[in-house]
């Protein structure tokens, strides 16, 4: 299997800069590729139900893992906008849901 580098995925880069920096430019930079979502990246408006999100995060785990980014909305195919969380959300409230559904592996990366 051929290991993913920034050439096969032109969004790594973009993502290291908004995680580093997390300013509205740097999300704006980041939504602005075409086609960006597939099988390691996915955008979501809203925070899922900590079953539906476990699901998420373990399909991404079996396949080299991935990134979920909360609070953009794709008003049309391949259209992404920032729009934020509409309610605020206490991390730790999270994974104390999500604990439940993860394999110990997974759960050394919380915290």
């Amino acid at each position: 299997m051929s290991k993913n580098t920034a050439n096969d995925k032109p969004w790594k880069e973009k993502l290291v800069s908004f995680l580093k920096e997390p300013t509205r430019q740097n999300l704006q930079d980041l939504l602005q590729l075409e086609a960006i979502e597939d099988d390691d990246l996915e955008f979501k408006r809203d925070l899922l139900s900590s079953d539906l999100l476990a699901r998420h995060l373990l399909s991404m785990a079996n396949s080299r893992g991935g990134v979920i980014v909360f609070g953009v909305e794709e008003p049309s195919p391949n259209e992404f906008n920032p729009c934020g969380l509409s309610n605020g959300y206490d991390i730790t409230d999270i994974e104390k849901k999500l604990w439940n559904y993860l394999p110990k592996e997974l759960k050394s990366g919380f915290s």
